[in-house]
Parts: C-alpha cells; sequence; structure tokens
C-alpha cells in the first residue's frame, strides 16, 4: 500500500529484461498504459545516449550479484514531456543466484533541469571572466626602453583577473611618472576598480606630475566614489627627473619599495608615509612626498604584497629580507630576467601556490655609454 500511495515508481525487472512488477505510480508520471509497460517499456526510452550506458549498467552489475547505485534514465513522461528518472535499486536472490532487479525510479527532472541551468550559468560566467581577465589584461603596459631607462612589468593575477595595478607615463620633458598599487580583495570587484584607477592615472598624469599630489587625488576619488564599499587601496607612485637626478616618491601604505643604489652596493627602502588610499578624506594642501638621489646604475624595484607574502605550509613568508637578499644577489640581470627570476622564486618558495595576486615594476637607470 505505501508502493502505491508512493510518488515514486517501484518495478521488478527479470534477468531479460522482462518487466514483472511497476507500482501505479508511473501511470501518473509516464507514457503509455500499463499493458504498454508490460509488454513493451523500453519503447518508451528516449534516444539519449545515457539510457544505453545505465541499462548497460544495471544488467551487469544484476547479474554479478551487486547493488546498483543511482543512475540515470530518461524516458517519455504522459505530458509528452522527457522525464528524467534517478533510479537504483538491488538483485534479488534464489538460491544464492541473481534472478531479478528490484528498483526505485524518482522523477528528477526539475532537479536535472536546474543543474542543467546552473552548469550552463557556470559556463556563460566562466566566458565572461575570460573576457573580463583579457581586457583587463591590457591595462598593463609593456616593457619600455631608450637609451635613459629600462622599464620591465610581470603581473600574475590569482584568479584571472585582480587587484594588482601599475602604470608609467614617458612624459614631454622626458621625465617618467609612475605607480603601483594594490585593491583590497580579489577577482571581479578589484578589477573593475583598477579599470577605474587606470582612467584616473591617465587623467591625472597629464597634470600632476607630483607624486604626493596625485595619491591625494586617488585617495579623494575612492573616499567620494566608494565609501560604504570598505574597497581600498596601498598605492606607492614615483617621479624620475633625470635633470635633477631625483626620484620623488609617495607611499599610501604600501609595502616598502626598494632602491638599489649601484655605488655602494646598498639598499634604501622606501616605506610608506600615510595611511592606505580610500580612509580619510585629506586636505588638497597635504602633500606625502620623499626626494631621494639617484644615479646610472641604480635600479626601482616596486611589488605588490603577493611577492613579500608568498608563504609556506609552516606559514613562513617570503619576507623583505629575502627580498632584498635576491636584489643583491641578482643586480646583474636585466631587469626583466630579474622580474621572472623573482616571481619564479616565490612560486618556488610558496609550495601550495599563490593566494594573492603578484605584480613587480622594475626600472633601471642606464649608465651611458662611452661610445
Amino acid at each position: 500500500e505505501l508502493m502505491n500511495l508512493s510518488p515514486d515508481i517501484f518495478f521488478r525487472i527479470d534477468l531479460k529484461g522482462l518487466l514483472e512488477y511497476l507500482s501505479p505510480s508511473a501511470e501518473n508520471l509516464l507514457l503509455g498504459a500499463k499493458e504498454k509497460w508490460n509488454t513493451d517499456w523500453a519503447s518508451l526510452l528516449t534516444n539519449n545516449p545515457v539510457n544505453e550506458k545505465t541499462l548497460d549498467k544495471i544488467m551487469l552489475l544484476t547479474h554479478q550479484g551487486k547493488t546498483v547505485p543511482p543512475c540515470r534514465l530518461e524516458m517519455l513522461g504522459n505530458a509528452g514531456s522527457e522525464i528524467s528518472l534517478e533510479v537504483h535499486g538491488s538483485p534479488i536472490f534464489e538460491h544464492g543466484n541473481p534472478i531479478a532487479y528490484v528498483g526505485l525510479a524518482r522523477d528528477i527532472s526539475n532537479i536535472f533541469k536546474i543543474e542543467a541551468s546552473i552548469k550552463k550559468q557556470e559556463k556563460r560566467a566562466e566566458m565572461e571572466l575570460a573576457l573580463t581577465a583579457r581586457v583587463h589584461s591590457t591595462l598593463i603596459p609593456p616593457n619600455f626602453e631608450n637609451d635613459r631607462i629600462s622599464i620591465a612589468i610581470n603581473y600574475l593575477p590569482v584568479s584571472g583577473v585582480g587587484g594588482d595595478y601599475t602604470n608609467y607615463k614617458i612624459l614631454s620633458d622626458g621625465n617618467i611618472i609612475f605607480t603601483i598599487c594594490d585593491v583590497t580583495g580579489h577577482g571581479v570587484p578589484a578589477a573593475l576598480l583598477v579599470n577605474r584607477l587606470d582612467s584616473e592615472f591617465e587623467r591625472l598624469a597629464k597634470v600632476k606630475t607630483k607624486p604626493g599630489h596625485l595619491l591625494n587625488k586617488f585617495n579623494n576619488f575612492i573616499k567620494e566614489n566608494f565609501e560604504g564599499t570598505r574597497m581600498f587601496l596601498s598605492a606607492f607612485c614615483g617621479f624620475l627627473n633625470f635633470a635633477t637626478m631625483k626620484l620623488t616618491y609617495s607611499n599610501y601604505g604600501h609595502p616598502p619599495q626598494f632602491l638599489f643604489q649601484a655605488k655602494g652596493s646598498s639598499i634604501i627602502s622606501l616605506s610608506a608615509q600615510t595611511h592606505l588610499v580610500g580612509l580619510l578624506h585629506q586636505k588638497p594642501s597635504i602633500n606625502f612626498e620623499d626626494v631621494i638621489d639617484i644615479e646610472p646604475g641604480d635600479r626601482i624595484i616596486c611589488f605588490t604584497d603577493g611577492v613579500v607574502e608568498a608563504d609556506r605550509a609552516e606559514k613562513e613568508m617570503f619576507g623583505y629580507e629575502r627580498l632584498k637578499d635576491f636584489i643583491s644577489k641578482n643586480t646583474l640581470l636585466s631587469n626583466s630576467d630579474f622580474n621572472e627570476k623573482l616571481i619564479q622564486e616565490a612560486k618556488d618558495f610558496s609550495i601550495n601556490g599563490f593566494d594573492d595576486d603578484i605584480c613587480v615594476l622594475s626600472i633601471d637607470l642606464k649608465i651611458p655609454s662611452t661610445e
């Protein structure tokens, strides 16, 4: 009686595939009268290849006397639609030998449709993410070289798109302004903010050659447009003046960046001077800047915290001291090779892989040719 009341279909099939029992619930769900089922139930299957695989699996396991795990059949429904059934069951034995298969079939059409819809949406999301990553990658400028400097950039997002950003501009007088930023978080929201940053840097670099002024504008832009989103960023901005051979820099909550001075082989830390960008409004007159002398042969190394925070299973980080040691030992490499080797060493150090975006910008000040 419980079988008769259940919406699930209970059935028994012999080892030749002949139907021996079918609960009444089948008539409410599937096409055809009960007589049709008893004589030719297989004709009510759709032509979906999954059916042949499922039936072969059921018969094989039943002949082996094994339980059949849940598997899928697709059949014709009484409303003219296709019905997805989840089928599972066990063999019946007589004198120790299997003689039939007793099973239960449950309508999973709605579940299957939902799963198919989710897979379709996931595929669409993957395609959109791939396109977003492609667009996002165009924001990172190419390497650059002239008779004064060589600029190399390597960017490795942890999830296709990320929150690291770097850019530079060669100004009309030959001087250079550059920046590197790290947005809190990852993925599409961080990438969208990076797109806005890129537009702001392109605009501000044309009129604000002082790094402190530029990051002040960045700060108020983020505060005014993204307040309440809990999205902030660390940022470093530098200005290279070749007439005075000075580096002016501003650091808003970014990790200490490094200047390798060829004379004396020393490494200077360019540390943060204030909080993260977007935390507080700042007056236009506030100018967080420092100035340092530069010489041909020097190298400026800028990076996001994904480099120094790469860690091992025991939570030992790559760290600043290991980075400074790497800088000292690899001064003879070109800056493009330097970047690649640094990222590889951080990869090798981090056994479980990166969990943060990585961006490295290095600028070499060329020694004038004596020819």
